[in-house]
């Protein structure tokens, strides 16, 4: 009998439930802490991001690195048009303190490839 309640009370434990449920007494359910902030409306309205909404993104949505899985990079968005990209100024900017990347280094070619690659870089249009 010992060993029938010890085995029922360490199945308790590792499932989690009390153990004065186990005796036939009355189980309260856990104490939720109390709420905190209330959430966003960008997390209430949040859309999740699912298999058919990366093949066909929303105009204005960007949801991977060129947009789309085909890598065009293009925005149908109209907003920026040819009349108007003069005008543009940045408004924010960001370093991270790398000074170094992008330089074509490689310890695995000559001078003269090394020299290639690094002007290849620095004259692909953006």
């Amino acid at each position: 009998m010992k060993r029938l309640i010890f085995t029922a009370l360490l199945c308790a434990i590792v499932m989690g439930l009390p153990a004065q449920a186990l005796r036939g007494g009355q189980a309260t359910a856990p104490q939720l802490p109390p709420s905190a902030a209330p959430m966003p409306s960008v997390l209430r309205n949040y859309t999740v991001v699912d298999a058919a909404r990366l093949a066909q993104p929303a105009d204005g949505d960007w949801l991977m690195v060129r947009r789309t899985y085909n890598g065009w990079g293009y925005s149908p968005l109209d907003q920026i048009t040819p009349a108007n990209v003069a005008r543009l100024q940045p408004v924010w900017s960001f370093s991270t303190g790398v000074t170094n990347g992008h330089d074509g280094q490689s310890g695995d070619r000559d001078q003269r490839e090394d020299r290639r690659a690094s002007l290849a870089l620095q004259t692909t249009p953006t």
